[in-house]
């Protein structure tokens, strides 16, 4: 957690959340209930100046980015249901499960849904998006739902100019914006035409278990969850308020960041490995990422492998999306980006914070060169890797 959203978590803690503070519900209306709401309400506004959205209350929270992910494209699909109309639902080969998954069960139900496919540094194709935007079927409910930065490569999508598109055709855009918050430079939700974004508090140092889905407002989707009129009737149920508030505290400490200095940091990570290790490849260099993120491909090493002897190292590294950390099938992504399957076992993700260090990096490299020299060497001598 970062130190900001830690501090703040740890003061709240000992006022809001005792026993004297913290009985109200915050959807009640009394003393007790608007004391705590405010606390809510002052996260929600500075969640919203944080990530470039110009309404506050477009904002509703959840459990996760994974259930903002599945409120967005299963109320638009449910909406369609509702009215009788056909879901045609664009999106990318390369999403996060989350959105892989949630388009798969509309497909299951009648949906209609293109996945576009990507470049070999991992880039949206542009003219696959036109494609799909022009092939609506009649009277459908068509959305588009993209993430703008990947959470294995941290390539970053075009997403405002798909967004354009998608709106000048009509379509509702869904963007899975958890990875841009404090590692994409000058991002802004504002930059783009967008009626659904999807956030995570623990993506920006703040708490696991919060998110958080902004829906513009007059933008109307179903709601998945029933019994309460809480967050405007579009989420029933009582609110996680120390979780809130925490990240609210997270986003607010997210101007303290030197996103340029994380930048250094990664291509000094990836400089050093190159030049200290053979037959290595950095996956999506060739296109904009974000500031933290690198994708490492090595020759005749699998990823599971460099995994463990990192880790006993102290280095936590992962080969994949942490969702899916226990699969030991291939990343989709790297498939998608034309990786054969036995190369993409190869791939580890390195992911930097604000606070690492270049001492904390060169000790990593060092680690990284002794452990693929030994698989290597064992691998050589016939041993299992």
């Amino acid at each position: 957690m970062e130190q900001g959203a830690q501090s703040s978590l740890l003061l709240y803690s000992s006022t809001a959340m005792s026993s004297e503070a913290n009985f109200g519900n915050p959807s009640s209306i009394h003393w007790a209930g608007r004391r705590v709401k405010s606390v809510v309400d002052d996260a929600r506004e500075d969640i919203a100046r944080a990530f470039g959205i110009e309404d506050p209350e477009s904002l509703f929270f959840t459990a996760s980015a994974t259930e903002a992910i599945n409120t967005a494209i299963k109320g638009a699909f449910f909406l369609s249901l509702k009215n009788k109309q056909k879901f045609y639902l664009v999106t990318s080969k390369v999403e996060h499960e989350a959105t892989l998954e949630t388009a798969h069960f509309c497909e299951e139900l009648g949906a209609t849904v293109v996945r576009l496919g990507v470049d070999a540094n991992g880039l949206l194709k542009m003219d696959e998006l036109d494609a799909a935007l022009g092939a609506v079927p009649s009277g459908a409910l068509p959305m588009l739902s993209l993430m703008i930065a990947n959470n294995e490569t941290g390539v970053v999508f075009p997403w405002e100019e798909a967004a354009r598109r998608a709106k000048a055709a009509g379509f509702l855009v869904h963007l899975d914006a958890v990875q841009a918050p404090g590692k994409l430079i000058n991002f802004s939700l504002g930059a783009g035409p967008v009626d659904l974004a999807s956030f995570s508090a623990h993506k920006i140092g703040g708490p696991k278990g919060v998110g958080a889905l902004a829906v513009r407002r007059g933008v109307k989707i179903e709601s998945l969850l029933h019994g309460g009129a809480q967050e405007r009737k579009r989420r029933a149920g009582t609110v996680n308020v120390a979780g809130i508030a925490s990240f609210g505290a997270a986003a607010r400490a997210l101007g303290e960041r030197d996103l340029g200095a994380t930048a250094a940091l990664r291509d000094h990570l990836e400089a050093s490995v190159r030049a200290k290790i053979a037959g290595v490849t950095v996956q999506g260099a060739g296109a904009p990422r974000v500031v933290n993120t690198s994708n490492l491909l090595f020759d005749g090493v699998r990823g599971e492998g460099l995994l463990m002897g990192l880790d006993l190292d102290g280095f936590a590294v992962s080969s994949g999306s942490a969702c899916n950390s226990g699969s030991i099938l291939p990343s989709h992504v790297l498939l998608a980006m034309g990786i054969d399957k036995l190369a993409a076992q190869s791939a580890v993700r390195v992911s930097l914070g604000p606070r690492n260090t270049r001492e904390e990096i060169d000790a990593f490299v060092a680690s990284l060169e002794r452990v693929v020299g030994r698989i290597r060497a064992n691998a050589a001598r016939g041993s299992i890797r």
